[in-house]
């Protein structure tokens, strides 16, 4: 749980390092601070944007992005003990607004890629689409297993 960024980390160094050769120079060509700096806003800033055809931010620092951001709520997850009945639906409730705000965020690409090609928009949406939903399902499904818990300990506090 922890290290699910490991994966998602070396398919992005390994892009990073097969595209390293082909971007343009404009600062001063040939120097490494221009190869970084093509590199560092081809697949971190603005230089590949998904109108323009180029999905290589989708496919390899998005999914780089959420799985350190799955990595440090898990151990936040496991570092913070939470036996409050409000703090846990004050988290579920941000689980299940960061769902649905990826899939205003998957509304919002689909309109901006409505001249693209079909097989583009379900690759570039397929796994946000499936990460949203996972989120708002396991935001419910969560809330259903804490409030049995909770039942289920009210029971046994009157025995």
């Amino acid at each position: 749980m922890l290290r699910v960024w490991i994966c998602p980390l070396a398919v992005l160094v390994i892009a990073i390092l097969t595209r390293a050769d082909t971007y343009p120079s404009s600062v001063m060509p040939g120097s490494m601070l221009s190869e970084y700096s093509s590199i560092r806003s081809y697949f971190f800033g603005w230089g590949c944007r998904p109108r323009n055809g180029c999905i290589e931010q989708i496919g390899t620092t998005l999914p780089f992005y959420a799985s350190v951001a799955y990595s440090v709520g898990a151990w936040l997850a496991l570092s913070i003990a939470v036996r409050s009945k409000t703090v846990v639906n004050a988290a579920l409730g941000i689980v299940l607004a960061i769902g649905l705000a990826q899939l205003i965020d998957i509304g919002v690409g689909i309109f901006s890629l409505r001249n693209s090609p079909v097989w583009l928009l379900l690759l570039a949406l397929s796994g946000e689409g499936a990460l949203a939903g996972w989120l708002i399902l396991m935001s419910r499904k969560i809330r259903q297993i804490h409030s049995a818990a909770l039942k289920s300990a009210a029971l046994q506090s009157k025995l």
